[in-house]
């Protein structure tokens, strides 16, 4: 028996010792005070600690102070996800953008039905669709506000958040009315069919490639207009973009006419550079607009803008054909599922996509993204129409997406570093005033 009692008495002695290395204390009422006082001195205890974190850290409701480090890890999940997405709608973006340009060059050319006005009638009135965005379950994709949305040629102006992309909740909310929605979409529907009108009409004779680098002026003719206009401040930056910019679309423009060498040409680069013109002018406006509010639902702005072109501009229709510079025609079956794909996918999807994209990363990211929409359209052009590129275009294009990235940055970081300078201008002052002070 005594055995068998030194036996368990050794068992329980290793039992308390297992739960000591753990950082467990038993409470046992059968000890004195002293021993009491013993097992409290015992109770924190560094090394068990430190053991036992990996325990905790793998249960449910595992906490470090105030600190949930499974919150933690789940939301830097969650946010490595939200930036995956974000590429991905971006990539998906840019493919659609320039599988639109060759759509329409398609039913421009192979399907011969040269109606540059009809296409933009149908495809800006298919904007219209997002007006019943705010009847149905699918709201909350069309009331993304002004500042997290980002119109693909007008972008450098319009991005105005900060350099991370965040939105700062502290900023005041202003909340537009549909009445205002309305006289904006009003002012602005004619000058922004006219940028589309005037796009769509340089693919008919120059190539997507071409056609998209040109129209990445509208961020250069953005910000001489804002500054023109008292909406923008000119900086250092912007400069050398702009300087980067015009040296590279003259070298593409000049190898495009030097290599086609042809009248075509020469028009098409003219219209896409009046349509960048045109989508700067309008970027301009509609910052003008609302310069102090930042809540506009941009998705029903394009709602209205495309209700409007479909209600007011179709006797344009009448004019056009009888000067005979576009006669009126229905299109077949095959080119109405051109245009409605290209208008569903083309426009409408894809800049939900874009505005999507922006919240999922920041404006930054997603500006520097979609330039990459110039490669795109080379390879595009390579591939199906075995059309080559000079070292001078090639030199131009990579001059233009240099002088698109730097110009979202400055843009972006302009508001940035006026804070940064204020702080720190704020702090010199606190420091002499200290030491006047001593």
């Amino acid at each position: 028996m005594k055995n068998d009692d030194d036996s368990l008495n050794q068992k329980d002695e290793k039992e308390e010792e297992d739960l000591l290395s753990k950082g467990i204390i038993l409470d046992d009422d059968d000890d004195d005070g002293d021993d009491d006082e013993e097992d409290s001195n015992k109770h924190i205890n560094i090394n068990s600690f430190e053991d036992s974190l990996p325990i905790l850290s793998e249960s449910e409701n595992s906490t470090i102070g105030n600190i949930n480090t499974v919150d933690l890890v789940d939301d830097k999940s969650k946010s490595v996800r939200k930036h995956i997405i974000g590429f991905i709608c971006i990539l998906v973006v840019v493919f659609l953008w320039v599988f639109s340009g060759i759509i329409t060059q398609v039913i421009f050319t192979e399907e011969d039905f040269n109606k540059p006005f009809f296409l933009t009638y149908f495809s800006t009135s298919i904007f219209s669709l997002y007006l019943f965005g705010f009847t149905f379950k699918w709201k909350e994709w069309t009331s993304i506000p002004f500042d997290s949305y980002s119109k693909r040629r007008s972008k450098m102006l319009l991005s105005s958040s900060s350099i991370d992309g965040s939105i700062d909740s502290s900023q005041p909310k202003y909340k537009f009315t549909i009445k205002q929605i309305l006289r904006i979409s009003l002012s602005l529907a004619f000058i922004w069919f006219l940028a589309n009108y005037t796009y769509n009409l340089s693919l008919a004779r120059t190539s997507v490639a071409t056609n998209t680098i040109l129209s990445t002026l509208s961020g250069i003719f953005a910000l001489f207009l804002s500054v023109f206009f008292k909406v923008d401040k000119f900086t250092f930056e912007k400069l050398i973009a702009t300087l980067f910019t015009l040296v590279g679309v003259i070298l593409v423009s000049y190898s495009d006419i030097k290599d086609n060498n042809g009248q075509d040409s020469i028009l098409g680069d003219i219209e896409a550079v009046v349509g960048a013109f045109l989508y700067g002018l309008y970027g301009v406006f509609l910052k003008k607009l609302i310069v102090s509010e930042d809540n506009l639902p941009m998705p029903m702005m394009f709602g209205f803008l495309g209700l409007f072109n479909f209600l007011f501009l179709w006797p344009i229709f009448l004019i056009l054909n009888l000067l005979k510079f576009e006669y009126f025609e229905l299109p077949s079956l095959r080119v109405f599922l051109y245009l409605l794909f290209n208008g569903i996918f083309g426009s409408f999807i894809s800049d939900l996509l874009d505005s999507y994209s922006v919240v999922m990363t920041s404006p930054v990211i997603n500006s520097v993204g979609l330039s990459l929409s110039i490669p795109f359209a080379m390879i595009s052009d390579f591939v199906l129409n075995k059309e080559g590129f000079s070292l001078m275009y090639i030199a131009g294009s990579i001059m233009v997406i240099f002088g698109f990235i730097l110009s979202n940055l400055a843009h972006q970081t302009f508001e940035a570093k006026l804070k940064h300078i204020e702080s720190k201008l704020y702090q010199k002052f606190v420091n002499i005033k200290n030491t006047i002070c001593k």
